[in-house]
């Protein structure tokens, strides 16, 4: 038990020291915007583009994770859009950005970390694969189908929307550092130390410096949406994801696509259990949703401590090793 709070402790006092920052008004809200473009494009991308282009493609590259994560998160979308405009009557565009804060995970601010402390050998992996998935595929189709839900769809085509959400996902530092990345790994040159130190200089802050305005961006962000309507989405989030993904995967070794790859399987199972991206209530602001979207993710990043711990628990078996008997 302890050895498993001694993983998720660090992480999320981290967070609280972000949090205790601007409630104190030691760092202003500008001040802390800084911060989260830092780590946003600079310290992260840099990091991204250390993990790839460090290391063979063969080494970089999972189909089955990326499978069973972009599967398992289609039909998680499909969940929560259905519960969303049936169960509580929201109309598309509100019930695609629910459906966003219940799918995307916080990957590079709060799953690296953890990655990390787990298992440090696959971490940046991880995270590169959770990206691509996250930015080629559920991103663009939520925000797609949120603005199909303005003016009924009549403003834009379904493909107009789609091209201009992608191309603007292209063009940030992220996207850019693994496109750059890759054909320096399929190339298999060798990076020089005086490029290679720096970007593990930047990779390195991009730790403490993400689960800080994690924190701070929660002080910030306040209570202004408070209501039992959070619920249904921290649920969805750090339980059904999870859940789900674990059966999309289940199915894959059933189906004899792929063998149960215990450190792959944990690391799918912890993104699904992780609260929702930091962005999340900047972008529901723009549907009318923000204030709900802010309180769900202060919600979601509270009870993921108990949630990811629990998790790290239940993979445990007698001998103190990760996946008693999933598989």
């Amino acid at each position: 038990m302890l050895d498993i709070i001694s993983i998720t402790g660090p992480v999320f006092i981290v967070i609280a020291v972000g949090f205790l920052a601007v409630k104190s008004s030691l760092m202003s809200a500008e001040e802390i915007r800084g911060v989260g473009r830092f780590v946003l494009l600079i310290a992260l991308p840099a990091l991204i583009f250390h993990a790839v282009a460090s290391r063979p493609m063969s080494d970089v590259f999972e189909p089955s994770y990326m499978a069973a994560y972009a599967a398992g998160s289609l039909l998680m979308i499909a969940v929560s859009y259905l519960f969303s405009r049936v169960v509580t009557g929201l109309d598309q565009s509100r019930a695609a950005i629910r459906s966003m804060g219940m799918t995307c995970p916080n990957s590079g601010f709060i799953g690296y970390p953890i990655m990390l402390i787990l298992f440090p050998e696959i971490a940046a992996q991880i995270l590169a694969l959770n990206f691509i998935v996250e930015n080629v595929l559920l991103v663009p189709l939520l925000l797609t189908m949120a603005e199909q839900g303005r003016n009924n769809g009549e403003s834009r085509s379904i493909g107009q929307s789609l091209k201009a959400t992608l191309t603007r996902l292209a063009r940030t530092p992220l996207m850019i550092a693994i496109a750059l990345s890759v054909p320096v790994s399929l190339a298999g040159l060798p990076m020089p130390a005086l490029v290679e130190r720096p970007l593990g200089i930047l990779a390195d802050v991009a730790v403490g410096a993400s689960l800080f305005y994690v924190g701070s961006m929660l002080a910030i962000v306040g209570k202004k949406g408070m209501s039992a309507k959070a619920i249904p989405t921290a649920i969805g989030k750090l339980i059904v994801h999870p859940l789900i993904l674990l059966v999309a995967y289940g199915a894959m070794v059933a189906l004899g696509l792929t063998s149960a790859d215990e450190p792959m399987l944990l690391a799918l199972l912890l993104t699904g259990a992780l609260p929702a991206f930091t962005v999340f209530p900047i972008l529901a602001s723009n549907y009318d949703y923000g204030a709900e979207a802010g309180f769900a993710l202060i919600v979601m990043t509270a009870a993921s401590f108990f949630t990811l711990t629990l998790l790290l628990i239940l993979t445990q078996d007698a001998s103190g090793s990760m996946w008693g008997n999933l598989f």
